[in-house]
């Protein structure tokens, strides 16, 4: 009967990951319901069923199917990536830097028990670093944001090129060189355009330049990318990025 389950609901988590890959979150969403319907034993589907959530802004459902996940061994590292992830995405700052920092230190931990451990991470704890270092200076630590920038960047020499190395080092040039850190971001969001973080703070950085088209345009982009997030909204209304109908109902 668990083949049966299995083979019936193949074509559907077939059409999750292709609307997924196009970005039809909605589709690959209900696509990945109608698998668990099918399939409830599929636990495959926690992870990209949380990964959907989030990106379509609901971020309550989110955690709650990154938390089942992050009962699974396999799934751990993942799913507190995951978590973490949604903090940043509400802009939890504080909460997102404990649970990035919960993050590297279970990676410490599975590190301990040998290599192979580390083959199923999706990102390296160096890129975790750059997260904390984001979450810190969002908060006004900028000694430690600085800190854990450098040490990201020592482990692994190659995240200098990353979307988080360049939006840690626009934003801690940003007090002292806003010019500098405009064209860092500028560059970074033509190779990493759908970085939401990126794309933030390049609409900041271009109303700071007096580049009023580009901030205009990055805004609505960033609407686009999440439509509910409130503060972004808020972000914009209070640059003055868009007016009359287009601030009030901010639709791209």
């Amino acid at each position: 009967m668990r083949a049966i389950r299995r083979r019936i609901a193949r074509p559907f988590r077939n059409r999750a990951k292709q609307a997924q890959e196009r970005g039809a979150w909605a589709d690959a969403l209900g696509y990945l319901q109608i698998v668990k319907r099918l399939n409830p034993q599929n636990l495959s589907i926690l992870l990209p069923t949380a990964n959907m959530q989030a990106e379509l802004g609901q971020y309550d459902e989110a955690e709650a199917t990154f938390r089942t996940a992050s009962v699974l061994p396999e799934y751990l590292i993942p799913a507190l990536i995951g978590l973490a992830a949604v903090s940043q995405r509400r802009n939890d700052w504080p909460e997102a830097q404990l649970r990035w920092e919960a993050v590297l230190k279970t990676m410490a931990q599975q590190q301990s028990n040998g290599p192979d451990a580390t083959t199923s991470w999706p990102m390296s704890p160096a890129e975790v670093l750059l997260h904390i270092a984001l979450a810190r200076d969002m908060i006004g630590d900028a000694t430690g944001a600085e800190a854990d920038l450098m040490l990201g960047m020592a482990l692994q020499p190659s995240i200098r090129r990353s979307a988080g190395a360049a939006l840690m080092r626009a934003r801690l040039l940003a007090p002292t060189d806003s010019r500098a850190a405009y064209l860092i971001l500028r560059k970074a969001n033509r190779r990493y355009p759908d970085d939401y973080s990126i794309l933030y703070e390049l609409t900041k950085a271009a109303a700071i330049a007096g580049q009023s088209g580009e901030a205009q345009a990055c805004a609505r982009a960033l609407i686009a990318l999440d439509p509910g997030n409130e503060n972004t909204r808020s972000m914009i209304r209070d640059r003055g990025l868009l007016i009359g109908a287009d601030q009030e109902n901010v639709v791209v």
